[in-house]
């Protein structure tokens, strides 16, 4: 991709709007890590990852005395039969103090849109963007029927002392951890060349798991975005001389992200999985992190959890609830919504919308009916 900036324009705020295809946007990462909400998702580095999977980053940056206030970056895709769509994840961020911006930000992302002859646009708004809700709604938004992705997350505090974060670990989760060393496990951080025997763990966890792993280069491209400024880790447990668990951590803003778990489905009496996932803590707790994400959950399961105990049986054997064993704390992200440029496209997805969230036993009536044929 040629790195260019396509214009830029004043509005009547007297703010500059820049429209961006740079591969790398240096000022719009800073800007993300120095305001509370910056998440890697909306990173550049993360916008060229996505590019081996057809998406196309585009950032619409706005500007006061050459400052950075206000942005996001869209990814955009072409979608056979669907034609282009648009994804937000984790934006647009708005520095405080500077909350007029939204809506001229706003407008602007929906004329690139149009421009770009996109049909349907999704935003997740950032962790604590929970007050747009009402802005995009404003806007011509409404309330996504669909997950675009997991609802919830579990997060450690990494502010108290290192003990104490470990005795807020539930007991049994411990003696793993306990049980791991002294069994011998041997954890090492890895480097780029290890990406190929973590790419082994991935797909064997696929294949157990049922779900398709992405390919090698996906995981080459990360690092290779990631690495500069040791934005990324890789962290290796090995066993009887094999290496049979991993992570990937993406380190950005004030938080470690644990974007991968891979394991073998070897030797599960001594959970290099507990391993890895406590060296990962510690590293970033040794870094100055401010906390540890596990990367989504089951909302469903979240819910669950924050009912507390006693927990039934499709919790307690769910991955979700084991990144809870770990002592952190649920914590829910804002609500998607979409908008469609299609007035009859968005008449028929709102209708459909309304079926799913308001009337469930009509959609299921009509599914009945559709299967007695």
């Amino acid at each position: 991709m040629v790195s260019k900036v396509i214009y830029m324009e004043k509005t009547p705020a007297d703010f500059q709007i820049i429209i961006s295809t740079k591969d790398n946007e240096p000022e719009w990462d800073d800007f993300l890590c120095n305001h509370i909400g910056g998440s890697h998702y909306q990173s550049s580095m993360w916008g060229r990852c996505r590019i081996l999977f057809g998406w196309k980053p585009i950032r619409i940056l706005t500007e006061k005395d050459h400052q950075i206030v206000g942005g996001v970056q869209l990814l955009q895709c072409n979608l056979p039969i669907v034609g282009s769509i648009a994804f937000v994840p984790k934006g647009p961020m708005i520095a405080p103090g500077n909350e007029d911006v939204f809506f001229p930000l706003l407008e602007k992302i929906l004329e690139v849109c149009r421009n770009r002859k996109i049909k349907f646009l999704t935003i997740r708004p950032p962790d604590n963007g929970f007050s747009m809700d009402q802005q995009l709604s404003q806007s011509g938004f409404f309330q996504s029927p669909f997950n675009v992705s997991l609802g919830a997350t579990i997060k450690i505090d990494l502010a108290p002392d290192i003990n104490e974060i470990y005795a807020k670990i539930k007991r049994n989760n411990r003696k793993h951890i306990e049980r791991s060393k002294s069994a011998g496990v041997v954890i090492r951080e890895g480097t780029k060349e290890d990406l190929s025997i973590f790419h082994n763990l991935y797909q064997v966890s696929a294949k157990r798991q049922g779900f398709t792993a992405c390919p090698l280069e996906y995981l080459e491209s990360i690092w290779q975005a990631f690495s500069p400024g040791e934005h990324i880790q890789l962290i290796l447990a090995s066993y009887n001389d094999e290496t049979i668990s991993g992570i990937i951590n993406i380190a950005f803003c004030d938080t470690v992200t644990v974007k991968f778990t891979v394991w073998s489905g070897k030797y599960p009496e001594v959970y290099p999985n507990d391993a890895v996932w406590w060296e990962g803590i510690q590293w970033a707790k040794n870094h100055g992190y401010s906390q540890l994400d596990f990367d989504g959950i089951n909302v469903d399961i979240a819910k669950k959890i924050v009912k507390g105990p006693p927990f039934s049986e499709d919790v307690t054997k769910s991955y979700c609830y084991r990144k809870y064993l770990f002592g952190g704390q649920v914590a829910f992200f804002p609500d998607s919504y979409d908008y469609i440029f299609n007035p009859w496209l968005k008449f028929c997805y709102k209708t459909f919308y309304y079926l799913v969230k308001k009337q469930p036993e009509k959609i299921e009536a009509i599914w009945k009916k559709l299967k007695k044929g």
